[in-house]
């Protein structure tokens, strides 16, 4: 008798976005498409570690209490589950949707481990930094312009 591997559900946790919202029915149908379960996340899973949550078979528990003010980091998204060559369609999905979500996160063996708020914090930190970058590069573009037409 051979022994069938179940694939491991997919998740997408979401923080800090309502089902009030505009796009909430959009990533209702890409989640639903995709199997993915939509499990929203709030303060009170914060200490919680992000396998726990995905309820992924050698994940940690809870790790610690941690206090966070959900208003403290914008809306994001932590998929587990779906297959890179999946990801552009349902990124794409979620555009059309006019879905607004600008911190995204796949789980990965990494950060399994972490807590909600240790990815958050991580998450909001990459995106400052990213947004530094292109600060700068424009910054360099625009210098580099005027140096090449003088007034």
């Amino acid at each position: 008798m051979k022994a069938r591997i179940r694939p491991v559900e997919g998740c997408a946790l979401i923080w800090n976005y309502s089902s009030q919202q505009e796009g909430w029915p959009a990533l209702q149908a890409a989640c639903e498409q995709h199997g993915l379960r939509l499990q929203p996340v709030d303060t009170s899973h914060v200490g919680h570690t992000i396998g726990a949550l995905c309820q992924l078979k050698d994940a940690s528990p809870v790790a610690t209490l941690q206090h966070l003010e959900e208003t403290t980091y914008p809306p994001a998204l932590i998929l587990h589950g779906l297959e890179r060559k999946k990801l552009d369609g349902f990124l794409k999905q979620l555009h059309a949707g006019q879905v607004k979500i600008p911190l995204k996160a796949m789980v990965t063996p990494s950060n399994q481990n972490w807590t909600l708020a240790n990815l958050l914090q991580e998450l909001c930190r990459e995106r400052e930094e990213f947004a530094k970058r292109a600060k700068a590069a424009q910054e360099k573009m625009a210098q580099n312009n005027t140096d090449e037409n003088p007034v």
